[in-house]
């Protein structure tokens, strides 16, 4: 049987009407709301309902309206990872500390435009990330934030809206409005 809840954002500094979230990720006993329009990170008890907003984030990274479409959650070292849209660089964050980092460098030769990536997902040590802007699909190395990318089609000015992992051995794009 499915049920609902909802619940009242009631973190003390929490400012938004609208647009305000992109996605939700799953850790314990806790929901993890992904900010869209806004810089903030929401964590709900999933029981309770209590929230804490968390929104310190490294001062390099542009955290303007829009920094992330989605988000990913590697369980091995319990971190949230942001695929940048109109952030600058990929963010982590501990969901056990709340410490926050970033990937610094971009590898040479890849483009990334205004409007990055859309998605990602974990497999095994890796964050793979869809480009919407940028014009390959990416893959972080995320002990290192090492960078490998493999360039893609681009016919349009935004290309992919998601990625997904098989499981298996592929990754699967959505296109967003690739002809091709």
């Amino acid at each position: 049987t499915m049920s609902t809840k909802t619940y009242e954002i009631t973190a003390p500094g929490f400012v938004c009407t609208n647009d305000c979230f992109t996605g939700i990720i799953s850790v314990d006993d806790y929901f993890w709301v992904l900010p869209l329009t806004n810089t903030q990170l929401i964590r709900f008890h999933r029981t309770t309902g209590e929230s804490v907003l968390y929104n310190s984030w490294p001062g390099s990274v542009s955290m303007s309206n829009q920094p992330f479409l989605s988000g990913a959650y590697d369980g091995r070292s319990r971190t949230l990872w942001f695929p940048p849209y109109k952030a600058n660089y990929v963010v982590s964050f501990r969901v056990d500390d709340a410490a926050v980092d970033y990937c610094p460098l971009w590898p040479v030769g890849l483009g990334t435009g205004s409007y990055r990536f859309w998605g990602g997902f974990i497999e095994r040590t890796y964050l793979w990330m869809a480009p919407h802007s940028a014009n390959s699909l990416v893959r972080v190395t995320i002990d290192s934030c090492d960078m490998k990318f493999w360039p893609l089609p681009v016919v349009d000015s935004y290309n992919y809206g998601g990625i997904t992992f098989d499981g298996h051995q592929t990754a699967w794009l959505s296109p967003f409005e690739l002809t091709a």
